[in-house]
């Protein structure tokens, strides 16, 4: 078989009949030079034995992986997804989420495409929010995204070329998702892939760090991928909501250390606090109010943000 221009690796666990939908939707690219690697972290015998069939056996793109036959320990989707991205053999890779769909048909060429023209890029485009079939959200960065639009370069598709400084401005309140980043799977083997024991918020510390070896950014201003937001069991709703933020702010504090780009580093800075004033918030919401007062000051000594003086003044009212 030849080699692929494209490596999608999915993690996935128990979601037999979604993990099928996001492989069809992946194999409905115009690009037909890619690989599916699906990687199963621990299903049900039932469930492993479903990918004896339908889309998983129809189509030789695809390729399934168990987790346990790994020659190492591999827990969590940070290691299954890592895990798969040993198995690339293409020069450019997604990490795609197993409960969701790619619904820009041409997404993978035209990434591909302009790679050919930036080869030192980092490349993604927005994504559509979901509940139920009903759009909740259409473009999860445009409400962020006016400092990447200075530089248009394409326009059927809307297509921007901006500057890790722009693209810093957005980072400190929206980050590209997985599901429309296209990477160039070199530079992620280069920084280690993901940084275990981040869950839920291992996008936003790998996005940091990959982004710091690229030099310019292109950003296709439309949906590539339909994030599925519809209720169902989630690691992201196995954590209260403080617990998250905690993670937020662990996940980009432990990135900081690893920028070295100026521009990078003070959006992970502007991350941390906005995190820190969050949880300060949730705290204050819960009544705890001297934990709030403490989350408040850690998120005022990074930076004064209206938000994190509204928290510190609420810790003092009982």
């Amino acid at each position: 078989m030849p080699e692929p221009l494209v490596s999608v690796v999915i993690a996935t666990l128990e979601r037999p009949e979604l993990v099928q939908r996001a492989v069809r939707s992946i194999l409905r690219q115009t690009l037909h030079d890619i690989e599916v690697i699906v990687v199963d972290d621990g299903s049900s015998p039932a469930v492993v034995e479903s990918y004896k069939s339908g889309v998983f056996t129809s189509d030789s793109r695809v390729t399934i992986h168990l987790a346990s036959a790994a020659p190492r320990p591999v827990r969590g989707a940070c290691a299954a997804r890592n895990y798969g991205l040993s198995f690339a053999r293409a020069r450019y890779f997604v990490f795609f989420d197993d409960d969701d769909e790619m619904i820009a048909a041409n997404h993978l060429e035209i990434a591909l495409a302009f790679y050919a023209k930036f080869p030192n890029s980092l490349y993604f485009g927005d994504i559509r929010m979901e509940n139920a079939g009903r759009v909740v959200l259409e473009g999860r960065l445009r409400e962020m995204d006016g400092p990447m639009l200075r530089e248009r370069i394409s326009t059927d598709p809307a297509i921007y070329r901006a500057s890790l400084k722009q693209f810093a401005a957005v980072y400190a309140h929206r980050w590209p998702h997985f599901n429309a980043v296209v990477y160039q799977t070199e530079k992620a083997r280069s920084i280690g892939g993901l940084t275990d024991g981040l869950q839920p918020a291992e996008d936003v510390n790998f996005c940091l760090r990959y982004a710091d070896l690229c030099d310019c950014i292109i950003y296709r201003r439309e949906p590539v991928a339909l994030f599925d937001v519809t209720p169902r069991p989630r690691l992201f709703n196995a954590f209260s909501v403080f617990h998250r933020h905690l993670i937020e702010c662990l996940s980009v504090s432990h990135a900081i250390g690893a920028i070295r780009d100026p521009h990078l580093r003070t959006a992970a800075r502007r991350s941390h606090s906005y995190f820190l004033a969050v949880a300060a918030e949730t705290l204050n919401d819960s009544g705890s109010r001297i934990s709030a007062r403490h989350f408040a000051r850690l998120s005022l000594a990074l930076r004064i943000s209206g938000n994190a003086v509204r928290q510190y003044l609420k810790s003092f009212i009982r």
